[in-house]
């Protein structure tokens, strides 16, 4: 899959305001998991780096890896985020293919990422993605993903962009129980309001991670304010008034 030529930071966030807090996000989550320097993390549609960006400079030398089928937007990812200087220090590890494989990889990992892939995903696809779970988590390691929880589950058989998918919840844990693995959805502030969900082999697993009610009203309150920031900032942008203005006059005038 080769997306079209967008903005590369635009392309995988909600907003693009909010690319560098919703890569923080998912930085405190993993630190607050327990997440050190020496463990190996793999990003699926790691696209720009979004968390890459601040789990690149963290990690060992050669323990980030990124699954990601369009090679621009991770050399995009590259040239704007955290540049070369920084990738030949740290040597993150990426491979590109749009089939869930990590062909020639052998390594097994503490951390999995699959952020805002399940809210695009056709079941096959997510089925796909716990298979590669279930062949490259380590015992010990989690697996975190997001997705949208709703009444239905989406029955197509093609990846959605743009545009997203839903899943029951019972659903994909069922999916998530045929790989042979646990799922233990948790509440974490998600911009778009997609639920969290955490993976592992065993309950044991889920229930060693499990976080404090404070971590997350703390993670909560930052995201409130962070997104009250953003809408001081927009409602100041010139542009921005401009259109309240005429859509005030299209009102008044009764064509809107």
């Amino acid at each position: 899959m080769v997306w079209p030529r967008r903005d590369h930071r635009a392309y995988v966030s909600s907003n693009r305001e909010l690319y560098d807090f919703e890569g923080a996000f998912v930085f405190s989550l993993l630190t607050l998991l327990g997440l050190r320097e020496s463990d190996s993390v793999l990003d699926v549609g790691c696209g720009s780096l979004r968390a890459g960006r601040l789990l690149i400079p963290y990690l060992a030398r050669g323990h980030y890896f990124g699954l990601e089928p369009d090679a621009r937007l991770v050399r995009q990812g590259i040239e704007r985020e955290i540049g070369t200087e920084l990738t030949r220090l740290r040597a993150p590890v990426f491979v590109h293919n749009p089939d869930f494989c990590l062909h020639g990889v052998e390594t097994r990992f503490d951390f999995i990422l699959a952020l805002s892939i399940f809210s695009h995903a056709s079941q096959a696809q997510v089925r796909a993605c716990l298979a590669l779970v279930a062949k490259a988590l380590r015992d010990d390691g989690v697996f975190l993903c997001t997705y949208y929880a709703g009444e239905s589950s989406y029955a197509g058989e093609d990846w959605v962009y743009p545009g997203h998918v839903q899943y029951r919840p019972d659903d994909l844990a069922g999916m998530v129980a045929g790989a042979g693995l646990h799922l233990r959805n948790f509440a974490w502030p998600h911009p778009t309001g997609q639920q969290w969900a955490m993976v592992a082999r065993s309950e044991q697993v889920l229930a060693e991670r499990e976080m404090e009610e404070r971590d997350v009203l703390l993670a909560e309150r930052a995201e409130r304010q962070a997104i009250s920031r953003l809408y001081a900032e927009l409602t100041q942008d010139p542009v921005y008034r401009l259109l309240v203005r005429i859509r005030g006059v299209l009102r008044e005038l009764g064509l809107r």
